[in-house]
């Protein structure tokens, strides 16, 4: 069975380990959600399908999980009030990129799709003092081909 097809008759396996924050947001977490919603409608509108937000893949939160072209796409998102690029980048440090190859690997074995069929992309928006938002994506952060 091809990827495509496993993914689209599988894809609700995924929502099975969603595990949504209890209790009041804070200003961060609230930021943190605006983000993710500002991410999952940008990669809608860049031809991504959206599977999940939240899920916790070998025991690491990942923001959103998407499909583009048949890859599974693990997208890490950083939302800032102001700031730029290089500070939300320098914000992903070894230890959330070792992370983030354990959620993508445990993402590869769930769904008994080759490593090489996941990739890693990270989304830095910055919303501006009177709401206007700037995203940056940048596709293939994390590869393992």
């Amino acid at each position: 069975m091809g990827l495509f097809r496993y993914l689209s008759r599988n894809w609700h396996a995924l929502l099975l380990r969603l595990r949504p924050r209890r209790g009041r947001l804070t200003a961060a977490h609230d930021l943190a959600s605006r983000g993710e919603d500002a991410a999952a409608e940008f990669l809608r509108q860049s031809g991504y399908e959206v599977l999940c937000r939240r899920v916790r893949l070998g025991g690491v939160e990942v923001d959103l999980v998407a499909k583009k072209e048949g890859k599974l796409v693990l997208v890490e998102v950083k939302a800032r009030r102001a700031g730029d690029l290089t500070q939300a980048l320098e914000s992903v440090d070894s230890r959330k990129k070792s992370r983030l190859r354990r959620a993508a690997r445990s993402l590869a074995k769930r769904m008994q799709v080759p490593l090489s069929d996941v990739e890693v992309d990270f989304v830095f928006v910055s919303f501006g003092p009177s709401g206007e938002q700037e995203i940056h994506h940048l596709p293939k952060f994390l590869s393992f081909d």
